[in-house]
């Protein structure tokens, strides 16, 4: 046991180092799943119905397949392309915002993972796991047509979760963890200081002309659980149970707010207060979410998956800040997400002892509805295609390889200046075109 904490508690460290400073990438609505290679080359059909302790992140109850210690660690690539063209606008003034295309908006990722187990006694088997569960990243620049809704977004977290599994028996096994979770989210946009300087009467303000900006940086710390169990009622079959607690939070720090280079912004605070470098807070809940896998095998090596996810994102009715200088009005975007379903069908071939081979297909629905879709985050409905291979050369080492693409339904951005929040963005249509690549790799080792 004393092996099992001084391996763990190394790599928990090294691991933590890294984790917290890689940037996340768009994924349903802000969901970042632990793109392993075995989950990835199944499109994460039967990620709750472990096989492997690298289903920890999803399913706690995996740990009860460790043998001794065991380590798995992960690495994701994410390649994503994200475009919202066709795209125009107008100020509050209902003047023409100009500014052009949104391309390119969503930076590559690199989504890591980790889970270490070591056995207390038969009975008993103890472990921790690193994720990045929820998170997002778009850039759309200052001088796009859309700057006043958004030009930059970043959520980043980080997920310790301590775990504990019983083998209850040699066919179930229940889990639990403990969800230690650091959110920081950063949100900025263009402030159309000219259209307040007209409403306000100050002279020579330009609607759509002169723009402040508005930069929102805060972070919060939660907990939050996660139980699962595995059932294998017969040889060959597994199902798999998991559910995660959601975890209340509350961004709290700065709000910078940055002239234009007319002078406008500084006669706007002279006459309203408005505008001033402040503190901020705002409420965020991540969604729970329920999982149920199954894993079949069917003979000359081929083993059936099936998944099917659930995740309460109609906790998210809008994203509101609240800010430490009373003249300051919050600020309000409206969302009214839906909660959604996530389907994936794949299968494994045991080619030989040494060689697996996967692939699966997934459905995923967007929880964003079309009224309401942003560019902070322009979400649709999604595709997978998965493909991947293990390679086991010796019984305590296994590599994972797997590639996934993932076609993402054309939508449309179509706000309008009289939805909540937006009386001073303006309104903005833009068609959206989103897609992205997945290239992950999985060692695991058993000391």
């Amino acid at each position: 046991m004393r092996q099992t904490l001084r391996t763990g508690g190394l790599l928990l460290a090294t691991v933590s180092l890294f984790t917290i400073n890689i940037p996340s990438a768009d994924a349903s609505g802000y969901r970042l799943r632990n793109y392993g290679g075995q989950q990835a080359g199944t499109a994460l059909a039967g990620k709750s119905a472990p096989d492997g302790i690298s289903g920890a992140v999803h399913n706690p109850a995996a740990l009860g397949q460790a043998t001794d210690v065991d380590g798995v660690l992960s690495l994701g690539y994410l390649g994503i392309q994200s475009d919202a063209i066709d795209a125009h606008a107008t100020t509050a003034a209902g003047t023409p915002a100009g500014g052009g295309d949104s391309r390119d908006a969503a930076p590559v990722a690199v989504i890591p993972g980790l889970v270490i187990a070591g056995e207390l006694d038969d009975d008993v088997v103890l472990g921790i796991s690193v994720s990045t569960p929820w998170g997002l990243r778009t850039e759309h620049g200052r001088d796009w047509a859309g700057r006043y809704h958004a030009d930059e977004t970043e959520l980043v977290s980080l997920n310790v979760q301590p775990q504990v599994t019983w083998r209850a028996s040699e066919q179930l096994h229940f889990g639990a963890g403990l969800q230690v979770q650091q959110v920081d989210g950063t949100f900025s946009n263009a402030i159309d200081v000219g259209s307040v300087g007209a409403a306000l009467g100050i002279p020579g303000a330009r609607p759509g002309m002169q723009d402040a900006h508005a930069h929102l940086q805060g972070d919060d710390w939660g907990v939050g659980f996660t139980l699962g169990a595995a059932y294998r009622p017969f040889k060959g079959t597994t199902l798999g149970l998991s559910y995660r607690s959601k975890i209340d939070h509350e961004l709290s720090g700065t709000a910078d707010f940055t002239a234009d280079g007319s002078g406008l912004t500084t006669a706007i605070r002279g006459a309203t207060g408005q505008l001033q470098d402040t503190g901020f807070t705002a409420d965020l809940t991540t969604p729970e979410v329920i999982g149920f896998g199954l894993r079949q095998e069917i003979g000359s090596g081929v083993t059936l998956l099936g998944e099917a996810e659930w995740t309460r994102w109609s906790r998210l009715d809008e994203l509101r800040a609240d800010f430490a200088n009373p003249l300051q009005g919050d600020d309000v975007t409206s969302k009214n997400w839906e909660d959604t379903w996530f389907v994936a069908a794949g299968a494994e071939w045991a080619v030989d002892p040494e060689w697996t081979l996967r692939a699966g297909v997934a459905y995923d629905q967007s929880p964003v509805p079309a009224k309401t879709r942003n560019p902070r985050i322009p979400d649709t409905d999604r595709t997978w295609l998965g493909l991947g291979a293990g390679w086991q050369p010796v019984g305590w080492i296994d590599l994972d390889i797997a590639y996934a693409h993932v076609w993402m339904a054309d939508g449309r951005i179509s706000l309008d200046a009289s939805q909540p929040g937006n009386a001073q963005r303006g309104s903005l249509d833009a068609d959206v075109e989103n897609s992205f690549d997945i290239v992950s790799v999985t060692l695991r080792i058993a000391f």
